[in-house]
């Protein structure tokens, strides 16, 4: 990977960060606000992907209660908290899947998990 591929990474990274913190601001407005809000959000994201896809990269996401497989292009920072054999579900995205538009893994995602309800 060169160095400026590395740099426009962790600027993708950066933004969906500042994007996701954002997002949880907007939802602490008002309904009128927050429709308001939320659309610039959707905007931003969609825009962020386009131009990361446009440079040879997508951006891979997880929902949240998504069943956890060790096998996933993450690292779960807080797996080793549960007993081995606990069924595990994606709690959050911290940061995105990054993956070359052929598929090639560039970055691992990183989430936190909890216990399967």
């Amino acid at each position: 990977m060169s160095e400026l591929e590395g740099a426009f990474i962790q600027v993708i990274l950066e933004s969906w960060r500042f994007a996701k913190g954002y997002s949880k601001l907007v939802e602490k407005l008002d309904l009128l606000e927050r429709q308001k809000y939320r659309g610039r959000y959707d905007w931003y994201l969609r825009k962020l992907r386009e131009q990361a896809e446009r440079a040879g990269f997508v951006l891979k996401e997880y929902d949240e209660g998504t069943v956890y497989d060790p096998g996933m292009a993450v690292k779960a920072l807080n797996a080793d908290e549960f007993p081995e054999g606990t069924s595990l579900v994606v709690e959050q995205m911290v940061e995105p899947i990054i993956l070359r538009t052929d598929g090639q893994l560039v970055k691992l995602g990183t989430i936190l998990v909890r216990g399967k309800a």
